[in-house]
């Protein structure tokens, strides 16, 4: 496969259209109108492609990302690799990526024993709205960590508290910490770990603490709950929602998927939870020759 020596701007932002979990989850959907536009945009910016592939283009088109356009994806996908896969099993701990705090949306949230955050801003981003989801993530995570580039590495430090920790990816995409995150879990708020359950998750958590819940209209229950659960020390509040979410760990077969696919691709897969049959028609698609 050869690419066109010379791209502009706007190429380099096609190519990262191709890497949303959008176009990944055509793969697993079978979807054959989007995998055919997705081959013929690679194409398109390709001189030859004999023996044409995804997993060929994927690797390859990845590589101009590294060198040429550091966005979101390339550093999310470097903290998933580098920090996350090489620190923690994914049988005993839970990635979820644009995980909902108040009004915000963090990049990457784990959860194992504790929670942990990690908030981009990769070369492309502004810091503007960084305040703002520091003040969300400090009433829900325990540890913060802003990963982020030497271009914003002094903004940043300007904006965070004591307990926030920096992450830098380097020119080499090496990942340095340049300020380790310490705990924040004096901050965490009930109403925060609250609205990060689902309903049966809730349900279980007072019916543990205070015992089963009377009959009432279901329009009542969310309220019902939680004023009870504002009433469980914060500690155990913490330690029980940390249970719940962890529970929402990967499927055996998408753990197999993340191991098999290269690491051009390995955070997209994280979007969405995938079966037996969605894992093959990815491996499926990615090998498969187009002409």
């Amino acid at each position: 496969m050869k690419l066109k020596s010379k791209l502009c701007p706007s190429d380099y932002i096609r190519i990262s259209k191709l890497f949303s979990s959008a176009s990944f989850n055509s793969l697993a959907l079978q979807e054959e109108e989007k995998i055919y536009n997705i081959v013929e945009t690679f194409k398109g910016l390709c001189l030859d492609y004999p023996e044409f592939t995804l997993q060929k283009a994927y690797t390859e088109f990845y590589k101009i990302l590294l060198k040429k356009y550091k966005n979101e994806y390339v550093f999310k996908n470097i903290v998933f690799k580098d920090v996350i896969l090489k620190n923690h099993s994914l049988q005993d701990c839970v990635t979820i990526p644009e995980f909902h705090v108040g009004k915000s949306k963090a990049d990457l949230a784990v959860f194992n024993g504790v929670s942990t955050v990690y908030e981009i801003k990769s070369e492309i981003d502004t810091i503007d709205r960084l305040s703002s989801q520091l003040s969300d993530y400090s009433t829900f995570f325990e540890y913060i960590n802003i990963v982020t580039c030497e271009k914003h590495v002094k903004k940043v430090e300007n904006l965070i508290s004591e307990n926030i920790g920096i992450i830098i990816i380097d020119n080499l995409n090496k990942v340095n910490v340049y300020k380790k995150a310490t705990t924040n879990v004096a901050n965490i708020t009930h109403k925060s770990l609250f609205y990060s359950l689902r309903k049966a998750e809730y349900i279980n958590v007072i019916t543990h603490c205070h015992g089963p819940i009377p009959i009432m209209p279901n329009t009542k229950i969310f309220n019902y709950c939680f004023e009870l659960f504002q009433s469980i020390d914060i500690k155990e509040a913490y330690e029980l929602t940390l249970y719940y979410l962890k529970k929402k760990n990967l499927k055996p077969e998408h753990l197999q998927l993340i191991h098999k696919l290269p690491f051009s691709l390995k955070s997209m897969t994280i979007q969405h939870g995938y079966n037996k049959k969605k894992c093959d028609n990815i491996i499926e698609n990615i090998n498969r020759v187009f002409v």
